[in-house]
């Protein structure tokens, strides 16, 4: 470990768990799960290291072309209780991303030689997202997950968007996460001052089938809360307040993106603060779902456009749409949207939105799987 803290987060796991062992009792019900970040032949500074939005870097740390390693070291690993919804966020700074195997077929150029994550779970698996298509199946010994759309191949990986060095020379932040209601993991990256630019991935035990975007088409509004409900239960999936600022529908990057593995029924709702809508009926929040079963991506947005510019995407059913006037969708004093998402767990999408002084609801689309 590189910093004091850390070293003192090591030292206090270590005595814990001989205490725990030295029991006799091998039943773990709260096991420790890890997220690390490293490097695979790039060189950066992490500048900062926040875990449930509280700081716990003491002193910069600096990567120099350390080389890939499935043994963490010199890594910068933090542990938290696999029941608890835990974001880890590292910003980086100086970062150089060298990349190789330009002439590849099968790897995009700069695919590798970047940032790289691993989330160790309680029995020492470890699940690697990373932005290449490296398989875990090349390394003896590590868990086989599935990897976001990948249901048919599930050690392979997505390729990221690393088609230029230059895109990545700066400072990024990148955003791991761990639900513990879907067991999902998942890894966010952006430029630090250009959300719109970003990376991606997810992992499971199960294949993950669908994911959910909210997002921004040239509006303004601040998503103060992300409640997902499935299975009976219920998890907040932001730790601090997330803004959506002017943003073209095509660009995700800062969209807030949930994945959920396996057909079960679930619902999402957006508590949306200081919203401010634009000029048209269009320049609203976004929502696109993807469904791997499917393999389509549904636009369900607060106007008419139509899902014919998504490649294989079927028309809207039961739309209708009040977004006449913008400046009824302006958020001042203690008025908010409310957005549901809801999928029925067999065929049906649905997208609500009503205000909190006006319970009933002025927007709502839905599709069915064909």
């Amino acid at each position: 470990m590189k910093t004091k803290s850390l070293k003192g987060i090591f030292v206090s796991l270590t005595l814990a768990l001989s205490v725990f062992f030295a029991g006799c009792s091998m039943d773990i019900e709260k096991p420790v799960y890890s997220w690390s970040l490293g490097s695979d032949k790039a060189s950066f500074t992490v500048t900062s290291v926040k875990q449930n939005g509280v700081e716990q870097l003491t002193e910069s740390y600096k990567y120099k072309e350390t080389s890939y390693s499935p043994e963490l070291t010199n890594y910068l690993t933090y542990y938290f209780d696999s029941e608890e919804y835990t974001t880890v966020t590292f910003t980086i700074e100086n970062y150089v991303a060298y990349g190789t195997d330009d002439d590849s077929d099968d790897i995009e150029p700069t695919a590798y030689n970047q940032w790289v994550a691993f989330l160790t779970t309680g029995n020492a698996e470890q699940w690697i997202l990373r932005p290449d298509h490296y398989s875990n199946a090349k390394i003896n010994s590590l868990s086989n997950v599935y990897y976001e759309g990948n249901a048919a191949t599930p050690n392979t990986y997505l390729a990221g968007t690393y088609g230029d060095t230059s895109l990545w020379n700066g400072k990024l932040t990148i955003k791991m996460v761990w639900n513990p209601l879907t067991e999902v993991a998942s890894v966010h990256v952006s430029k630090t001052d250009d959300p719109t630019v970003y990376y991606y991935s997810s992992a499971s035990k199960d294949a993950i089938t669908k994911r959910v975007t909210l997002g921004s088409d040239n509006a303004t509004f601040t998503v103060e809360s992300a409640k997902l409900s499935m299975k009976g239960s219920e998890q907040e999936l932001l730790a601090t307040p997330l803004e959506q600022k002017n943003l073209a529908y095509w660009d995700f990057g800062n969209y807030l993106m949930t994945s959920i593995p396996g057909s079960e029924a679930f619902t999402l709702t957006y508590k949306l603060t200081e919203y401010t809508a634009g000029a048209e009926a269009y320049n609203n929040f976004v929502t696109i779902l993807f469904d791997s079963d499917e393999n389509k991506n549904w636009a369900l947005r607060a106007d008419n456009w139509s899902n014919e510019s998504f490649t294989n995407a079927p028309a809207y059913t039961g739309t209708t749409n009040s977004y006449a006037t913008p400046d009824m969708y302006n958020c001042t004093g203690d008025v908010y949207d409310t957005v549901t998402v809801s999928f029925d767990g067999e065929a049906t999408y649905t997208v609500k939105a009503w205000r909190s002084d006006d319970e009933s609801v002025y927007y709502e689309a839905s599709s069915k799987k064909q």
